[in-house]
């Protein structure tokens, strides 16, 4: 037990290096965030662009820094479970780096055929995807006792919607990721 206490105060230590690294590169303080270029906007009225805290003009690297915390915390068995948001239901934040101008609660509501809107939706779910994926592939990548960490975990992504534009709480879309230590199965083909 004493070796495995002294892995674990290693991979803690380990982790708040990196983490404050990563933190300092971003313009990040682990107390706080610094008041200047933080979300929080409004744009024509109430409508939230941004979520408080988060870079408008480094969304990407701010979640991956969040996926990164949470990688360390596995490695660290500071926890076992985990729920993550990627971004709110209801959000108003555009995705100039994946080339949406438009708020995505905007294109969520894509009037039942205008292909336009469909599209820029479907690169927002592509983009949120390729996060999952960002930290499926870490964890496939991170050594776990004989296997990596992916084989002992399930990671499980979801939506409230299964259609944005009428509201429809039904065919949701969940993808689940893992090896769940041996436990689980092929669901579909």
């Amino acid at each position: 037990h004493e070796v495995l206490a002294r892995r674990r105060r290693e991979l803690r230590l380990a982790a708040r290096r990196a983490l404050g690294l990563q933190a300092r590169q971003l313009g990040v303080e682990l107390g706080g965030l610094e008041d200047a270029g933080v979300a929080g906007v409004t744009r024509g009225g109430d409508e939230v662009v941004g979520t408080a805290g988060v870079p408008l003009d480094a969304f990407d690297d701010h979640v991956k820094l969040l996926l990164d915390l949470l990688l360390l915390a596995y490695r660290a068995d500071l926890t076992r479970v985990n729920c993550t948001q990627i971004a709110r239901e209801s959000s108003f934040r555009p995705y100039p780096e994946i080339g949406v101008a438009e708020a995505h609660h905007t294109v969520s509501h894509h009037q039942q055929g205008d292909p336009y809107l469909a599209q820029q939706n479907t690169k927002i779910n592509a983009y949120h995807m390729s996060l999952v994926g960002y930290l499926a592939q870490k964890m496939r990548e991170t050594p776990d006792g004989e296997g990596t960490l992916l084989d002992h975990a399930i990671l499980m992504h979801g939506s409230g919607m299964g259609d944005g534009d009428r509201h429809t709480p039904v065919n949701l879309a969940c993808t689940l990721i893992g090896g769940g230590c041996g436990n689980s199965k092929a669901i579909g083909t």
